[in-house]
């Protein structure tokens, strides 16, 4: 394991990154040219990469390392150097005004060359979220390279704007499995080869929904307490409900894996309104027309907690619940 001159690293956090495990990782302390043994790997092609965390000192990163048998059956050997990493950072669209209250941007970079993903499979991405500025503004770093940077985007009343389908198709073949999502919820797309410095993110209007809560006799529930979901927010290849319900960090994940103790992401509040004398409520600031809803305490009649709404042209739909 070497630098960009080819000194050796001889200590630090090194995280064995892989498709499906996250948080294999030992502390590599090494007297011996940089040289690095790890026994925890499977048997079995795989794509891994290393990330070295050391206190106080920029991140670094791997490329993305094809592990194969026909590479030395339960032995593989392999010179790896170590760049830096990256930032990523830009503004807003203008047309959001300012300032921007309650910003937030998640970002994720796959594995390099890694387009055909599978809706629920598992993706080995690198998640970062930070908040984002009243100006407008954000700085996100400590990111590999990839060939595309997802980005995610919020702020009161608005959210950010999927990149068109065709870009999409293009980056990410697999996305014909993502067909059943509307484009309002699909992130945007940037190339990411070197960091990038003035990034615009293109943002549309938050939607509105107008919600009547009925029992089973088609009744209207007054002073009935609603939640809208936002987490219908999702990265090629991975569900990004992690990153706006729940905010994960790579970094910080696996910081705490080191220390032994649970990793516990920041949570968004949910979206929530009240029903009126009529059964109505309004709840607004909605990613796009179809998200997650739970009426407080009443399950509905298939006995889930929470159900698919889907608005109408109007931005009106009816939810019916059990009785108390």
């Amino acid at each position: 394991v070497a630098e960009e001159t080819g000194q050796s690293l001889r200590h630090g956090l090194f995280a064995i990154a892989e498709q499906k495990d996250l948080d294999q990782m030992l502390d590599w302390k090494s007297n011996r040219g940089g040289l690095l043994v790890s026994r925890r790997l499977r048997v079995s092609d795989q794509r891994i990469r290393l990330a070295q965390i050391v206190d106080g000192k920029p991140l670094r990163f791997s490329d993305a390392i094809d592990v194969q048998k026909s590479d030395g059956e339960r032995t593989f050997v392999r010179d790896v150097p170590m760049a830096k990493a990256l930032q990523f950072s830009g503004r807003l669209h203008d047309r959001v005004p300012r300032p921007v209250r309650h910003g937030l941007i998640s970002v994720c970079v796959a594995w390099p060359t890694q387009t055909e993903l599978e809706k629920y499979g598992p993706a080995g991405h690198w998640l970062a979220h930070s908040k984002i500025a009243e100006d407008g503004t954000f700085l996100i770093q400590g990111l590999p390279a990839g060939s595309w940077i997802q980005v995610i985007a919020s702020c009161d009343g608005w959210y950010s704007q999927a990149s068109d389908a065709k870009l999409r198709m293009s980056a990410f073949p697999g996305e014909n499995r993502l067909a059943n999502i509307e484009d309002s919820i699909l992130p945007a797309l940037y190339e990411f080869k070197s960091s990038l410095s003035d990034a615009v993110i293109d943002m549309q209007p938050a939607a509105s929904a107008k919600i009547l809560c009925t029992d089973a006799d088609e009744t209207p529930m007054a002073e009935t307490k609603i939640f809208a979901r936002r987490s219908q927010r999702f990265f090629h290849g991975s569900w990004a409900s992690r990153t706006f319900r729940n905010q994960v960090s790579t970094l910080a994940e696996l910081q705490a894996t080191r220390r032994g103790i649970p990793y516990q992401p920041h949570q968004n509040a949910e979206i929530s309104g009240t029903t009126d004398a009529s059964g109505i409520a309004h709840i607004s600031n909605l990613p796009g027309t179809k998200f997650l809803l739970r009426v407080d305490g009443h399950p509905y009649k298939d006995g889930r907690i929470w159900k698919s709404v889907t608005l109408d042209r109007q931005g009106r739909a009816t939810v019916t619940v059990e009785g108390p």
